[in-house]
């Protein structure tokens, strides 16, 4: 299990990246169960250890609090997801289950916030 958290917790990945405006790699985080308590920002990421769409994690979970941004470079596979925080993707996403293509359990809470494609680029767009 990752969690990032709880709180003031932070987890940035290619954060020099981020600041400049170019991805400087990809950034693979392989893990069965994600809580994100606190802040995950990503640059390039995959949830797949190697890209295979029967690769990615089980549980996403965020609190109120939490934050995830990334620009997803496979397919975002997971099986059970639930947000009461903050979700951004700045390109398009694929997002299916991990068991099956249908995710099984998605829930936004009241305090759920999900936004992709928000720089509305193709694939090698930069933002």
């Amino acid at each position: 299990q990752l969690t990032v958290g709880p709180n003031a917790g932070k987890l940035h990945l290619d954060k020099d990246g981020r600041d400049a405006g170019n991805w400087t790699g990809v950034s693979k985080v392989g893990s069965h169960k994600v809580v994100i308590q606190g802040e995950f920002l990503a640059g390039l990421l995959s949830v797949q250890a190697i890209p295979d769409p029967q690769h990615g994690w089980d549980v996403l979970y965020m609190n109120n609090s939490g934050r995830l941004e990334f620009d997803p470079r496979h397919d975002f596979s997971v099986d059970v997801i639930e947000i009461n925080g903050t979700m951004k993707t700045f390109n398009p996403v694929v997002i299916h289950g991990l068991s099956t293509n249908q995710i099984p359990r998605i829930l936004i809470g009241p305090s759920g916030d999900v936004s992709l494609d928000t720089k509305g680029g193709g694939e090698n767009d930069w933002r």
